[in-house]
């Protein structure tokens, strides 16, 4: 559980887990300048968030999601390949900051990379526009 604090009443509400990475992916996307224009970008982006090592999309009888809706978070994490937020590697979508080697934002201690989550988006962000 977590708690949230409306700018606009000061009200403060609880969240769950699901609801919690919503508004953690809704924010960060929001500080790289991309907007989130819907439910189901929410929902894609909040996917590649919560998975520790890149999301890699379910089978259509292992997925909970719809065929529908399967479909519609696949097209969505596409479009944010090409604008930059995530990136495909091995079968995972990763967020831009994550390692390509362990599929991490904070490198594992085996990994022989060691990118850090704080100076590996702005270098990549930098060489790959």
């Amino acid at each position: 559980m977590a708690e949230c604090v409306s700018k606009d009443t000061g009200t403060r509400k609880l969240l769950c887990a699901n609801c919690k990475a919503y508004v953690q992916c809704y924010q960060w996307a929001a500080s790289l300048g991309y907007e989130l224009r819907s439910e189901w970008q929410v929902k894609a982006l909040s996917l590649v968030w919560q998975a520790p090592d890149g999301y890699k999309v379910p089978s259509l009888t292992s997925s909970a999601l719809t065929y529908a809706g399967l479909g519609r978070v696949t097209s969505q994490l596409k479009l944010f390949e090409s604008a930059g937020l995530v990136k495909y590697v091995d079968g995972r979508y990763l967020l831009r900051n994550a390692c390509p080697s362990c599929y991490r934002s904070e490198c594992a201690s085996d990994c022989g990379l060691r990118f850090h989550s704080t100076t590996f988006a702005p270098r990549r962000a930098q060489t790959f526009p």
